[in-house]
């Protein structure tokens, strides 16, 4: 089966960038004296900075705000994006392939996109998307669905002729109840919810080797 276009998540999905990301979310929230939950990537990561900082100030009584919180992560982690997160094994070959039979690809990350550039432009991918959106272009975390439908409607086209690929559980409960086709990609920061993805996802895969016609 093949799609007019592809949507990809990028931490954890098409970079192996989440035991960084952990790095800097941990740090933060050690900072400010925090006692977080073990899953506490697993909730964070589809919120986007300002959405997490809400979290934390709900949760956790903290009053910060998306600006200092962000500066604080990309500090601990920016040069990492710049010069050693590598692409997941499969996704070059994958990203070119798609590419070579003319298909649109397009990021969507709660990340920024300070961190996206940089890494893609070293790993020789940037240039192979036609969109990279981060959650601020919309004002809509990931977990919501509306984010999906607005981001079809910039491709012009009905959610079904979309694929959606991520490796939270949450953004492919989203992206599905948006009527996108959606790939679950396994990350060992979301491993507790393997299950779950298979279940929620219409295919789901350990990485993009084992990719047969999506």
């Amino acid at each position: 089966m093949s799609h007019s276009a592809y949507i990809f998540d990028f931490d954890g999905t098409l970079v192996d960038s989440m035991p960084y990301v952990a790095m800097g979310v941990k740090s933060f929230l050690k900072s400010r004296g925090v006692d977080y939950p073990e899953n506490i990537m697993e909730i964070v990561t589809p919120l986007g900075y300002p959405g997490s900082a809400d979290y934390y100030n709900k949760h956790f009584g903290l009053s910060t705000n998306g600006e200092e919180y962000l500066e604080y992560v990309q500090t601990l982690i920016y040069q990492y994006y710049q010069n050693e997160v590598p692409l997941k094994p499969g996704v070059y070959e994958y990203l070119t392939a798609l590419k070579a039979r003319g298909a649109s690809l397009a990021i969507l990350t709660a990340s920024p996109l300070r961190f996206v550039e940089p890494c893609f432009k070293r790993l020789g991918v940037l240039d192979l998307f036609d969109r990279v959106w981060s959650c601020d272009d919309f004002g809509i975390p990931k977990s919501n669905p509306e984010i999906y439908r607005r981001a079809a409607e910039r491709f012009a086209l009905a959610p079904d002729q979309i694929a959606f690929f991520d490796d939270s559980i949450h953004s492919l409960a989203a992206a599905k109840a948006a009527g996108l086709f959606t790939v679950g990609i396994y990350d060992e920061t979301a491993k507790a919810f393997v299950e779950q993805m298979k279940e929620t996802a219409d295919v789901y895969l350990e990485d993009f080797r084992k990719i047969d016609h999506i």
